[in-house]
C-alpha cells in the first residue's frame, strides 16, 4: 500500500534477466531438469522459462538421462 518493493527474490526475476541479459548479448539461460521433470510442474520456474523466451535469451536444457526422458514422455507430451 505505501509502494515499497516487497523484500524477497520472487518478484525479482524479471528485472534482473532484462538487466543481465542486456549486459551481456552472450548471456545465457541453463535449465538443470530433475530426473522427474518436477520443474515443469512449478508455475515460478515456467514463467521463468517463458519469460527469458519471450526475452530471446538463449537457453540450454540439461537432462539427467535419456532413461529419465524415456520414463517420462507420456506425462510430458500432456503437459
Amino acid at each position: 500500500s505505501d509502494g515499497k518493493s516487497v523484500f524477497c527474490q520472487v518478484n525479482k526475476f524479471d528485472d534482473m534477466i532484462a538487466f543481465l541479459s542486456a549486459s551481456d548479448p552472450d548471456f545465457a539461460q541453463v535449465i538443470a531438469v530433475d530426473r522427474n521433470f518436477d520443474l515443469l510442474g512449478r508455475a515460478w520456474c515456467v514463467a521463468e522459462l517463458a519469460m527469458s523466451d519471450k526475452m530471446g535469451m538463449q537457453q540450454f536444457l540439461k537432462l539427467s538421462s535419456r532413461q529419465a526422458l524415456d520414463q517420462h514422455r507420456l506425462r510430458l507430451e500432456g503437459l
